[in-house]
């Protein structure tokens, strides 16, 4: 890459017309996977592949940044450093008792979960989130670093709701009767959002429908076809490019997004043998993945549709949550209840890493780079835990236990990666930085709930 226009200019003549300059494993389509025959040669391509890379067709859609250094440009983002303790300081407004284990338990069912339980969270701009409760109330949460006057000062970041409205998404108006399929015991609803928050994208109806519905007026723009059965899991790409989900009759599709916000099915999967419980996308691997109930989790190509390999449980048990990995090597980090044992693999099908989990993980756990540009794992559990892995060797780097212990339902990274987001089954925000680090250099992480209710 070169920052210089001229000099990009001066090398472009000189690569013109050379061909076939390195390896022939370097060079996009070259190599056709299914006719390798032998094992060994297709474990030792793939890693070939893997670890050296391949030439893109095309390596840039605008100007490069400039170079700049590593260091700096993670020095300000959340350090993961497992010598660091994590603090938890909690504001609020009235006080709560303590969840215990057996509630905890018995509110792992969305009908179950209270009406403000804050479901979903996700960037909408810069230094704003935005977020959804189960009975509709959706918020945007503005929020920005404060600077430390003093010592006794415990709030180093300000945050309220900054637009509050109300959109109906469990009852579709002009559907006569409630659609929503609750035969299928699901926790997280399958919606995303679409267009800076303005439209809504769900599933979990019994007609297997993805509705479209514009948040500030709740009316159905738009419904799709094309799945077995009720929508259980929708994930979109960052660049709102395209939609995948998943039902409970074990099908995928992936989706284009037109201009015009209207999908388009692309590709239709038929690879599993039950409820898809779990999708996940990696931009940086151009790779996506989906778990299921048959204890089984399939990889695809995210660019050409292409299936990939599958990897299976140990003991074939369900697949609730799965996540790729693509630093500091390719592979799948997965997740089960029925065991309650997160498993590391690489993607050549070898097993890394596996631990005892002790608490149940909830929502769809999250992957972001470190200081040092490595995976770092963060996901929430049922008993109100924050909990910090590096990846693939899943050490323990940071658990947060949050006061009172509400169940996780969902978290975020922000843009910058400095601070991470965590949605509460008490509608509670609970955010994990370190508190100086947009002004001192002070290794400490902390971790602040903020309570924020319209009384």
């Amino acid at each position: 890459f070169f920052n210089d226009t001229a000099t990009t200019e001066i090398y472009t003549e000189q690569i013109v017309g050379s061909v076939r300059c390195v390896q022939e494993t370097a060079y996009e389509d070259s190599i056709d996977f299914d006719k390798i025959t032998e094992e060994d040669e297709k474990i030792a391509t793939e890693s070939q592949v893997i670890h050296f890379g391949q030439t893109p067709s095309q390596i840039l859609l605008k100007p490069h940044p400039s170079k700049s250094c590593l260091e700096e440009d993670f020095k300000q983002r959340l350090a993961n450093d497992n010598n660091r303790q994590l603090q938890i300081i909690r504001r609020q407004t009235k006080k709560h008792s303590r969840t215990s284990l057996e509630e905890a338990d018995s509110k792992l069912n969305f009908f179950r979960l209270s009406s403000k339980a804050l479901i979903h969270i996700e960037n909408l701009a810069e230094q704003q989130i935005l977020g959804i409760t189960k009975d509709g109330n959706l918020r945007v949460y503005k929020y920005q670093a404060t600077q430390m006057k003093s010592s006794n000062q415990k709030e180093p970041l300000e945050c309220s709701i900054k637009k509050e409205s109300f959109v109906t998404y469990t009852q579709i108006k002009d559907e006569p009767l409630e659609i929503v399929d609750r035969s299928f015991d699901f926790l997280m609803p399958a919606i995303v959002f679409l267009n800076q928050g303005k439209i809504l994208v769900c599933g979990n109806y019994w007609n297997g429908q993805i509705y479209l519905i514009h948040t500030e007026t709740s009316k159905k723009m738009d419904q799709y076809s094309g799945h077995l059965g009720t929508v259980t899991c929708i994930i979109k790409d960052s660049r709102e490019q395209s939609i995948i989900s998943g039902s409970k009759y074990g099908d995928v599709i992936i989706w284009s997004i037109s201009p015009s916000l209207q999908l388009q099915k692309r590709i239709f999967y038929l690879d599993h043998d039950g409820p898809v419980l779990s999708l996940n996308f990696n931009r940086e691997a151009r790779i996506f993945c989906s778990s299921s109930t048959d204890g089984k989790i399939n990889i695809y190509h995210s660019v050409t549709g292409n299936f990939m390999r599958s990897f299976y449980h140990p003991k074939r048990h369900s697949i609730n949550q799965a996540v790729i990995t693509s630093s500091p090597v390719v592979g799948v980090v997965f997740y089960s209840e029925e065991d309650q044992v997160i498993y590391s693999y690489s993607i050549n099908g070898f097993l890394i890493e596996q631990i005892q989990e002790k608490s149940r993980i909830i929502g769809q756990p999250i992957v972001i780079k470190n200081q040092y540009h490595l995976d770092t794992l963060i996901y929430g559990t049922e008993n109100g835990q924050v909990i910090i892995r590096d990846l693939p060797l899943l050490n323990v780097v940071n658990i947060s236990q949050i006061d009172y212990q509400p169940i996780v339902l969902s978290i975020l990274a922000s843009q910058d990666k400095k601070y991470i987001f965590c949605g509460c089954e008490d509608g509670e925000i609970t955010v994990v930085t370190d508190p100086h680090i947009l002004h001192e250099n002070i290794p400490i992480i902390a971790a602040y709930c903020l309570l924020y209710t319209s009384d």
